[in-house]
């Protein structure tokens, strides 16, 4: 299998699948998709953090999100067309989605009422005033940023 080309591995793939299906007996189904996530998975995870601001614990996270997407995506894919294009196309589409719940999550976090409270906190007098308008600029920028952004600084 490892001299097959991606577009090749597919099509046995299918076949596998097909065997499967009709026979109700194991066959190589699970191997060939195996040997198709070892051949990629490094890749795509770079591929990830390079393209989007993430660490690689969630490059990790949208890379499998993206074989579980890709395999139920596979009856709709044509082998005559080249499998890295589709492919990028799923995962990129996967890690929008990933991002997408990320900054909805970030946006009901409660952490980012932490500098509210800090200078909500702060005892009266004339420096308490300056450090309140520090606090209330950085939470202005902070909320300006990118929710990527503010996520690494909260």
């Amino acid at each position: 299998m490892q001299h097959l080309k991606d577009e090749d591995l597919i099509r046995e793939l299918k076949r596998a699948e097909l065997g499967e299906h009709l026979t109700g007996t194991k066959t190589d189904a699970e191997k060939i998709f195996a040997e198709l996530i070892g051949r990629h998975q490094r890749p795509f995870a770079r591929l990830v953090t390079i393209r989007y601001p993430v660490d690689i614990a969630s490059a990790e996270e949208i890379t499998q999100d993206f074989w579980l997407e890709c395999y139920s995506a596979l009856p709709r894919y044509n082998p005559e067309r080249p499998f890295l294009g589709w492919a990028t196309t799923i995962l990129f589409r996967t890690a929008e989605k990933f991002l997408k719940k990320r900054r909805k999550e970030v946006q009901l976090s409660p952490q980012s009422d932490f500098f509210e409270m800090q200078a909500a906190s702060i005892p009266g007098g004339e420096n308490a005033e300056i450090e309140k308008e520090q606090i209330s600029r950085m939470l202005s920028a902070v909320r300006e940023l990118p929710a990527e952004l503010a996520l690494l600084i909260e």
